[in-house]
Parts: structure tokens; sequence; C-alpha cells
């Protein structure tokens, strides 16, 4: 029977189990590959950003004269990102 069946009876709360959770090797090795790959999204994430800023710095350079072009292409960019 579920701990609670709505109509039935009041909910009477979860038992605790006596299991142990030990961790082996398979789960040191399932998390040391989790925590390489986070580390290696972020540091992906870290210089597509750099690249991004890089590039909405060469764009501003080329427009400098331009502000309104410059203004409108940015417009356009947080146009995206709120559909994304």
């Amino acid at each position: 029977m579920r701990p609670c069946d709505a109509g039935r009876e009041r909910c009477r709360p979860l038992q605790r189990s006596n299991l142990e959770l030990k961790p082996n090797n398979h789960s040191r090795s399932f998390l040391s590959t989790n925590l390489s790959i986070d580390r290696k999204i972020n540091a992906s994430l870290t210089i597509v950003s750099q690249e991004a800023v890089s590039y909405l710095d060469q764009v501003k350079a080329q427009f400098v004269d331009q502000p309104d072009i410059y203004n409108t292409f940015i417009y356009i960019l947080k146009g995206y990102k709120s559909q994304v």
C-alpha cells in the first residue's frame, strides 16, 4: 500500500530504512567523471563567453561613428535572447 492513499486513510510518514549507502569504487569513479565533465563544460562556456564579448567589442569598434546601428544590433540580440 502506498504511504498515502487519498480518501482511504490518513497520510502516514515513510519509515526510514536501515540500509546504509557506502561509496564504492564505481560510485567514486562516476562522481569523479561527472566533476571532470562539469569542469570542461564550465571552461568551454567561459571561452564562448569571452569570444562573445570580444565579438561585441569588435562590432562596437566597427560602428563607433554610427551608434544607431550598434544600438539596433544590441536590440536585435536582446530580442533573440528573450526568445531562446
